[in-house]
């Protein structure tokens, strides 16, 4: 680049979205000198070593419209690929088969080819390559055989199909282990998981376990399968362990930001320089970049702070008091454990929440409001935002602290409601993921099949990817089945989560109002 730069002879200094674009396409070119072929592994373009002879092949991402590569849609003033084709015009797809041609001829003892069965996103079917199929069709003639389709068989022991499911048995037979999934995988040795239903209504439980209610609110198919199925899938036993902070990600900001609003409150005042622990661990890049990631840490700290306000910080240096609960009866259920308390307050630290969390140390404080006979606050340091449009910027938002009167009957109904919801979980799991229902519920105005629409997206983009809120306990439930089987259980799961997010909606108020009541 910066050869091109002396040959332009421009002195002009590039805008930054000229100089990105121009980066992007730089990185994205194919390499076409082509690397020393010596001994070892080499990862590289078909085109830098065509025709070189390797004794082992792989060729990676032979999927439909990948590969052979389809040529891009012409812009409005490139009149070449407007005009009809002519003798010897280029045709990228042709030589992608050419390139894949020499790269059978040039494996001498071994051939691996491969392509993408399955979306990552919802677990449909991909189609392979037009090469890839043809090839399998070839070899299939030269075997005998008759058209087979593109499943294995007895006959084709060259063919291998993977499972597309990490906790999948086969994974571990053929020797590929992953420390997260091995629990999940021994547990279903014995046969795979019946299809989930919505569950009908069972005998209550007469005495409940408080912490057991709000680690089933937290997170219900993660409850469900340790209950169920003995498999604990908690957090840092699917993490990466060899993620490093090469990037500031959105996950990796989450959780710097969230240290940052802990350190601050306990100490009175935000940190101007960044912990010692986080320069001693690596947690930020390393030079500029590190220090201006702390700077936007460190203001988005002071903004979250300052709409907190100053009670936060007076409640979070507070005594701890610990509130036991030894019988407190909700509708023929006897509740009891321990609620820890700063005076008569609760705080939720977490930045970007689920909804689980939030319900599960709201049950706690209403149980606590309601035993002891006084009023309770949580405050929240995020904002959970209902629109009334997509697009608009008005709408009701969560205040920064929830008040719970002890006085209150809705908070009673909710109780119930939650227990109701509890017991029902012992039979089947109850499928409410959070963050699905978080999307459903954003717009005020949306109809149903809007609601569930906005809620099966959410879940398919993080049902089966691996990014910063893949969730496996959705997977190992569900496996590659839809959210909702039909309209029926979409509209249940509607009823389901606005019956448990109803204290939730009654304490939003309009956007930047101040945050004077609860539910009542």
């Amino acid at each position: 680049m910066e050869e091109r730069a002396r040959l332009s002879e421009i002195q002009t200094p590039l805008p930054p979205a000229a100089f990105a674009e121009l980066l992007r396409e730089q990185l994205s070119a194919p390499a076409l000198d082509a690397p020393s072929p010596g001994g070892g592994i080499r990862f590289s373009g078909l085109l830098p070593f065509r025709s070189l002879p390797f004794r082992f092949i792989a060729v990676l991402g032979l999927e439909a419209g990948a590969f052979p590569r389809l040529e891009p849609e012409p812009g409005p003033d490139d009149r070449m690929r407007r005009e009809p084709r002519r003798l010897l015009d280029r045709d990228r797809r042709s030589e992608d088969r050419y390139l894949f041609l020499e790269a059978l001829l040039s494996a001498r003892q071994f051939l691996h080819l491969s392509h993408v069965a399955r979306s990552p996103d919802d677990g449909s079917e991909q189609a392979p390559s037009t090469l890839l199929s043809e090839l399998i069709q070839v070899i299939d003639e030269a075997e005998g055989a008759a058209a087979r389709g593109l499943g294995r068989s007895a006959q084709r022991d060259w063919l291998r199909v993977h499972a597309a499911l990490p906790f999948a048995a086969e994974r571990f037979e053929q020797g590929s282990s992953s420390v997260a999934w091995r629990p999940a995988a021994l547990a279903l040795r014995s046969g795979p998981v019946p299809a989930p239903e919505w569950p009908d209504v069972v005998a209550p439980q007469a005495r409940v376990a408080l912490a057991d209610v709000q680690e089933f609110l937290r997170h219900p198919g993660h409850w469900f399968v340790r209950r169920r199925l003995g498999i604990r899938l908690e957090r840092e036993f699917w993490a990466d362990p060899d993620e490093e902070p090469l990037r500031t990600t959105l996950g990796h900001q989450t959780r710097r930001l969230q240290e940052l609003l802990e350190l601050s409150l306990a100490e009175g005042e935000v940190p101007t320089s960044p912990p010692s622990s986080w320069l001693d661990l690596g947690t930020l890049p390393v030079g500029l970049l590190g220090t201006r990631s702390f700077q936007l840490l460190r203001q988005k700290c002071v903004e979250t702070l300052e709409l907190a306000g100053p009670e936060l910080g007076d409640t979070w240096r507070a005594p701890e008091r610990v509130l036991a609960i030894e019988g407190f009866d909700v509708g023929g259920r006897v509740v009891h454990g321990r609620v820890r308390l700063k005076a008569h307050s609760r705080i939720l630290p977490q930045i970007h929440p689920d909804p689980g969390p939030l319900l599960a140390e709201l049950f706690g404080l209403v149980v606590a409001a309601l035993s002891e006979g006084s009023d309770k606050h949580l405050h929240v340091l995020f904002k959970w935002r209902r629109l009334h449009a997509k697009g608009s910027k008005t709408g009701i938002e969560l205040p920064a602290r929830m008040d719970v009167h002890a006085d209150a009957a809705a908070w009673r109904h909710w109780l119930d409601a939650v227990l109701a919801e509890y017991d029902s979980a012992h039979r089947q799991p109850a499928l409410m993921p959070w963050r699905a229902a978080m999307a459903a519920w954003h717009w005020i105005e949306a109809g149903s099949s809007l609601r569930l629409a906005a809620a099966d997206k959410q879940f398919r983009q993080e049902g089966y990817s691996s990014g910063e809120h893949a969730d496996p306990s959705w997977r190992l439930l569900i496996g590659q089945r839809a959210l909702f089987a039909d309209a029926s259980a979409g509209h249940r799961f509607l009823e389901h989560t606005e019956r448990l997010l109803q204290p939730v909606f009654a304490s939003m108020r309009p956007k930047g109002a101040g945050a004077d009541a609860g539910a009542d």
